[in-house]
């Protein structure tokens, strides 16, 4: 107990005693229950301490919260710009056959007088498919004097040949596509195997 709560009650105790001089009624406590009354009295600086305790776990579960929101907001973030720049990856897997389609139609029509012109047209609405499909982000993957990527190109077979090194690509027998630097379908290709001597 500290000083000042000892000098309030011999305080307490000697206004108690001025009032009973001057016939105040007053009700007098017995020994005991000065004790008890001082067993209640509550340890300040235990409860300080208690008050502490509390005080820092709620700050550490706030800081654990707020950690929790940021990593919440950021994958949110990152989640909607994959939306949002891959968002069209269906659509453009979709047209990828149709692409095809056009290049053989085109590729059909060339050399013969009589598709001049519908060739022309097609040629057009080709390019414009293209350049709309260019700004989604598609892109075609290079193969022309490429070196064999197995995460660009698909090997449809090996060609033994003398005119190209090793394991670079010969030819193209289907394009292959990137959009966002994300491969949607590998280039279909053949690969140059060094000549066997026997």
């Amino acid at each position: 107990m500290t000083e000042d709560m000892k000098e309030d009650m011999k305080m307490d105790q000697e206004g108690l005693e001025q009032e009973k001089e001057q016939g105040v009624e007053v009700e007098e406590t017995v020994g005991d229950d000065k004790e008890e009354t001082l067993e209640e009295i509550p340890d300040w600086e235990s409860l300080l301490e208690q008050q502490k305790g509390i005080n820092e776990e709620l700050t550490n579960r706030l800081a654990r919260l707020q950690a929790d929101f940021d990593n919440y907001r950021r994958r949110t973030r990152k989640e909607i710009e994959e939306i949002t720049r891959f968002g069209s990856e269906r659509v453009i897997l979709s047209l990828l056959p149709v692409i095809d389609n056009f290049e053989r139609a085109l590729a059909a029509a060339e050399g013969k007088e009589e598709l001049a012109q519908f060739a022309t047209g097609m040629e057009m609405i080709y390019r414009q498919m293209q350049d709309a499909l260019a700004k989604e982000g598609l892109a075609v993957i290079p193969t022309a004097n490429q070196p064999f990527d197995p995460e660009k190109h698909h090997a449809a077979a090996q060609v033994e040949t003398d005119e190209y090194e090793e394991n670079m690509i010969v030819d193209e027998l289907q394009k292959g596509y990137s959009l966002h630097d994300k491969v949607l379908r590998p280039s279909v290709v053949r690969v140059a195997k060094a000549i066997e001597n026997s």
